[in-house]
């Protein structure tokens, strides 16, 4: 075999280069290069290929591949060789072959014959339309499929129903129009009733009849044999049988046919290499600029405006359009039904409406297939292709809110027809068919989509299994978060994080079920959750709302230690807060747990019963007192801080500062140690508190600074790390570093009114604006400030903030009259918190 190119000769048994006659002198990698290219002249050539086949066998770098290309080009001239970028190479010269054998024999009669109607469809490329549809949000995704294409003969673009598999196909096969001689061929699926009409479907799309003699899949591996095509089988997930007996035989017989396939689940054939297509891309926060980022938001906005031309995306609407979008999964056909009923319902009728998705979600284009014309029937299509025993898994799974575990769905979700290890298999084969996604981690979590999820509750309604399924579900997670009070003794903070911040929505699903339906068990969930509220997950204020949920569910049949951990949880979600209230919480939890008999549950009582900013009292030796009797030196690591902790406080409150700061410091080396890190960070801002008392500010700074970038990098950055901030910000005030200051109470200001904390640092917020001399503030933060103390309960303010005040005070005195600063603060008592909070960070003037 020869090749001719612009007037050079490539002779491959001889392995050879002529120029004319000349012959010219190229390396043996070089040659191997060329000939690659020269002999598949009609496409990309992948780097990966080129690499299979100039170094077979081997391991080299990419760049070994550049220097070849680069000296054939010295030789061949600089364009000759075309770089497609991100795929690979392709020769750019005409290429004409000679020595090959070209007769053609007598046509056999079997071979397969054209029909004369398809005589204008065989000298077409493409069944495709000339122009398809806009592609939002999917350039990733385009540009990986094209890239799989390049490499793979078989690809399965793989998701479930109404995601958008068959326009991101055919976008893909439209894109390669160029890149094969015979042509680019969809073949939609979707209406064929069995799977023996599959090879007849793709015989008539290009334009061939079955031969005489054959099979429909054996004439149509005849058609392609030779052929350079693409082959886009769509809609494939209910004749998936048939369709990998075909890719199959095309794959052994035609090695230059691509298929690409789109399905529900994979084709499971040799050489098939799964894309698995996730819904479109949501909104990272409901600011104008990351909505407009989002391919859900893209597609929404321009089915809206299809139905309702004045519509446009505007920072007053993003907010509802990105929830929208959010409620909907980004699933493409959600997103286009609900369009449709926005010039009707508007964005905020139809979110309202959200819960009925299935009722609202109809009436799609009559283009459409019947079962992409409402939301509920292309559900019920792919849910018809289940097994039996899929159907109840799936329906079981409705239960889980948020991810979950395959060993949490085996509990759930196993039955009298069905065990555990059955479970397992059938959950396997749901994320096979898309109806469970399965995320990237080792092992993995598992989810539904809430569109999903919604329809699973619904099956799950009709085969009257609600009420056993969501109490199973219940139950579960109780037993959970009776690991999790034990295991807070034992494992560092990360360790818990790890462990139960993944079933966050579970806990709060099966709590919920627990107060409506089994009020026993509800008291004990919350009341074991503390741990997690307190530290770990950082949730004071919804864990406060829980404990007041459950409180009402206590009765005399109610056991002491649950009684008392309910109380105990309580009385911790409200201490940063609600002081007086945590208190009495406080107070009573102690007399239950000690006739339960739990001192460890106990000890963290007792704590909160020292507060560390009055002088003490005989109740405070006296709680002190217990605490000693009740230390146990062998004791888990955060049990043993309770009494260096309970003791700090005590001598903080008697103004023996040194003391304080040892055992401080000792109570942290022991929580260091085992990983406490939320615990240990609030005894260090106590520290750098105690510092700033005591005009230590460099240390307090040093201290604040390295516990905040401890907190900030946990995914919680809860409480402890809004402590931080603030007294980082009063730190600054008092060491004159203004602009240090104003950008400490920025970051801890959304924090403190997440938790609840404005009047803990209202007068460094006043400090503030007395510094940057904004009088009128100064007074209304004031006036904030004591409103705040007065319904918090705040039984004795920490000294920097009484400072802080005392400062403030001193400075507006000098600057505005007495009825002046009492009419400015009677205004700034009315204000809420966040409000307040914005007020303190105005600009400056000036």
């Amino acid at each position: 075999m020869r090749y001719l190119f612009d007037g050079f000769e490539l002779r491959a048994q001889e392995r050879r280069l002529l120029a004319g006659d000349a012959p010219i002198s190229i390396g043996s990698r070089a040659f191997d290069v060329l000939l690659t290219l020269v002999a598949h002249h009609d496409r990309v050539v992948t780097k990966n290929e080129l690499l299979e086949r100039v170094w077979p066998g081997l391991m080299v770098e990419e760049n070994n591949l550049q220097v070849q290309v680069s000296s054939l080009r010295r030789v061949l001239g600089p364009r000759a060789i075309a770089t497609i970028p991100g795929r690979g190479y392709r020769l750019a010269m005409r290429v004409r072959s000679e020595g090959a054998d070209t007769a053609k024999g007598t046509r056999d009669a079997a071979a397969p014959q054209r029909p004369p109607a398809s005589a204008a469809r065989a000298r077409r490329s493409s069944n495709l339309p000339v122009a398809l549809p806009p592609l939002y949000g999917r350039d990733a995704e385009l540009a990986q499929l094209r890239a799989l294409l390049d490499s793979h003969r078989t690809v399965a673009l793989v998701a479930a129903g109404g995601v958008g598999k068959t326009h991101l196909a055919r976008a893909v096969a439209d894109a390669r129009r160029a890149e094969h001689a015979d042509g680019v061929w969809a073949v939609d699926l979707a209406e064929l009733t069995r799977g023996e009409l599959v090879a007849p479907a793709v015989l008539q799309t290009l334009g061939f009849q079955v031969a005489p003699g054959q099979t429909p899949v054996g004439t149509a591996v005849d058609v392609l044999r030779r052929q350079d095509a693409l082959l886009l089988l769509d809609n494939c997930e209910h004749v998936l049988e048939a369709v990998a007996s075909l890719v199959q035989a095309i794959n052994d017989a035609a090695p230059r046919v691509r298929v690409l396939v789109t399905s529900q689940a994979p084709l499971r054939c040799m050489h098939e290499r799964v894309f698995r297509l996730g819904t479109l891309s949501l909104p990272s926060s409901p600011t104008l600029g990351d909505v407009q980022r989002s391919g859900a938001v893209q597609l929404l906005v321009h089915r809206i405006q299809a139905a309702a031309p004045h519509f446009t995306l505007t920072e007053a609407n993003a907010p509802r359009v990105a929830a929208l979008c959010q409620r909907l999964d980004g699933i493409a056909l959600a997103l286009e039904l609900a369009a449709v009923r926005v010039p009707l319902l508007g964005l905020e009728g139809l979110l309202a409406r959200l819960d009925e998705r299935f009722e609202v979600l109809a009436g799609g284009s009559r283009l459409k297939l019947p079962r992409h014309q409402t939301l509920r029937a292309a559900l019920a299509f792919s849910h018809g292709l289940l097994t039996s025993d899929e159907q109840t898994v799936f329906r079981r799974l409705g239960a889980f809110a948020g991810s979950f575990s395959a060993e949490c769905a085996r509990d759930v979700a196993a039955g009298e027809s069905i065990d555990r290890w059955a479970v397992l298999d059938q959950l396997g084969a749901l994320v096979d068919k898309s109806f469970v996604l399965a995320d990237a981690d080792d092992p993995p979590r598992l989810r539904l989509l809430e569109t999903t999820r919604a329809y699973a509750l619904e099956s799950l309604a009709q085969a009257g299994e609600t009420a056993a399924v969501l109490e199973r579900h219940a139950r579960l997670f109780g037993r959970l978060l009776e690991e999790a009070a034990q295991d807070y003794w034992l494992l560092s903070d990360a360790a818990m994080l790890e462990r139960y911040w993944p079933d966050q929505a579970n806990l709060r699903a099966a709590m919920d079920w627990a107060l409506a339906h089994d009020p026993e068990l509800a008291v004990r969930m919350v009341g074991d959750a503390g741990p997690l509220w307190r530290e770990a997950l950082s949730q004071q204020p919804e864990g406060a709302r829980y404990c007041a949920a459950a409180l009402a569910c206590v009765s005399e049949r109610t056991p002491p230690l649950a009684h008392g951990r309910l109380l105990h949880t309580y009385a911790w979600m409200l201490i940063w807060s609600q002081q007086q209230r945590a208190r009495a919480a406080a107070q009573h939890a102690a007399a239950l747990l000690r006739q339960a008999g739990d001192p460890a549950t106990l000890g963290m009582t007792l704590l909160l019963l020292i507060p560390g900013t009055t002088a003490p009292d005989a109740q405070q030796e006296a709680v002190l007192d217990e605490m000693r009797r009740l230390h146990d030196p062998h004791a888990p690591p955060r049990v043993r801080a309770q009494l260096l902790s309970a003791s700090a406080r005590l001598a903080m409150g008697a103004c023996r500062y040194d003391e304080a700061m040892d055992l401080y410091g000792q109570a942290r080396a022991l929580l260091s140690v085992c990983g406490a890190t939320q615990w240990e960070g609030v005894l260090a801002w106590t520290m750098a508190s105690i510092a700033i008392t005591t005009g230590e500010l460099d240390f307090a700074v040093d201290t604040l600074r390295d516990t905040a970038s401890r907190l900030d990098a946990l995914p919680t950055r809860g409480i402890f790390l809004a402590f931080s901030l603030g007294s980082l910000a009063t730190a600054h005030l008092f060491g004159s570093d203004t602009q240090a200051a104003r950008e400490a109470l920025a970051r801890a200001a959304p924090l403190i009114v997440r938790y609840d904390l404005g009047s803990r640092y209202a007068a460094t917020a006043a400090c503030l604006a007395a510094r940057e001399q904004r009088w009128s503030t100064v007074a209304m933060l004031l006036g904030y400030g004591q409103a705040a103390s007065r319904v918090s309960g705040v039984d004795a303010e920490e000294p920097a903030e009484l400072r802080a005040r005392a400062h403030a005070m001193q400075e507006l005195a000098a600057k505005a009259a007495a009825a002046q600063v009492a009419a400015w603060m009677a205004a700034g008592a009315a204000l809420e918190t966040e409000a307040a909070y914005a007020l303190a960070l105005e600009p400056a003037e000036g």
